[in-house]
């Protein structure tokens, strides 16, 4: 298990209200969006478990992916992407620690040259405030409170403190005034799993927004993934792939410096993407709008 340091958000910040109505949980051990634009990929099995569990979509947002395996600070993973985070399955852990979350909050702090050790430190620790002794920054009433209210509720028999620090992490910035990806200027706190933004114009309720750090991290992301042929649009230069693993569709896009080869390094049939059951996979990299840009598409030809 990580130290206490490894110990969530496409379409702007997410606010509860206007939410669609989700689907009752009972025993489904896959969940997908088919009425929400944009959203093809599905959750199963324990990261299923997980997200119901912890918070679902208020906290974790929408699936972005499907699950695929990366390369990441901590180790490669089978991982999958959501608008606020990035689950990540460890499988030598026992429950519930074979699912943690990504350390977002810090990878995105570093991309932008900010390592939480050099970012500045508030002296006094004002009333009703707390000072986090590792990383030695203060967080203060409204975050302070929404830090406490929230947690890993899979996290039996731990405090309110442990719950929710491998929830969000450890506070890695002092607040302060910073432009979010929507343009809005607002005061944010920075920490290990998460970035706080405080919209004082918002219903009480609602003042303190998520950052879309799983969206913001995933712009880029090596990927290959495979599955069957679900559509094809040559004219737009699109293909979707159909997982191998769930209902999960992936819209590869791809252009002429795309390679398009078969498996077995034979020519390319014409007729190829009219077969059925056609099997393949996509190696690229992740962007906006999400999708796969494809860097190569390997297709079982024979």
């Amino acid at each position: 298990m990580r130290g206490v340091l490894h110990v969530v958000i496409g379409l702007g910040l997410l606010m509860v209200v206007g939410l669609p109505a989700l689907p009752a949980r009972a025993h489904a051990s896959m969940l997908c969006f088919p009425d929400v634009p944009s959203i093809e990929s599905c959750i199963s099995d324990r990261f299923l478990d997980f997200w119901w569990e912890n918070g679902g979509l208020p906290v974790f947002g929408y699936p972005l992916t499907p699950v695929f395996q990366q390369q990441t600070p901590e180790g490669t993973f089978e991982v999958q992407y959501f608008e606020r985070q990035r689950f990540e399955y460890h499988p030598e852990q026992a429950p519930p620690f074979d699912v943690q979350l990504g350390r977002l909050g810090d990878e995105l702090l570093r991309k932008q040259g900010r390592a939480w050790p050099d970012e500045p430190v508030q002296p006094s620790v004002p009333p009703g405030c707390e000072r986090f002794v590792i990383t030695r920054q203060v967080v203060c009433p409204p975050f302070l409170s929404y830090w406490y209210a929230h947690g890993l509720a899979s996290l039996r028999g731990h405090t309110r403190f442990g719950k929710a620090l491998h929830l969000w992490g450890l506070p890695l910035t002092q607040p302060r005034q910073e432009r979010n990806p929507d343009g809005d200027q607002v005061e944010t706190q920075w920490f290990e799993r998460a970035r706080y933004e405080y919209h004082p114009a918002l219903p009480p309720q609602h003042r303190i927004l998520l950052g879309r750090l799983g969206a913001e991290a995933l712009n880029g992301v090596a990927a290959t993934i495979g599955g069957s042929l679900h559509s094809y649009d040559p004219a737009a230069r699109v293909i979707r792939i159909a997982s191998a693993r769930d209902s999960s569709i992936t819209t590869v896009y791809y252009d002429t410096a795309t390679v398009i080869r078969c498996s077995d390094d034979g020519s390319l049939p014409a007729d190829i993407f009219t077969r059925p059951n056609l099997k393949l996979s996509a190696s690229g990299r992740f962007g906006f709008p999400f999708g796969l840009r494809a860097e190569s598409i390997t297709i079982l030809c024979r």
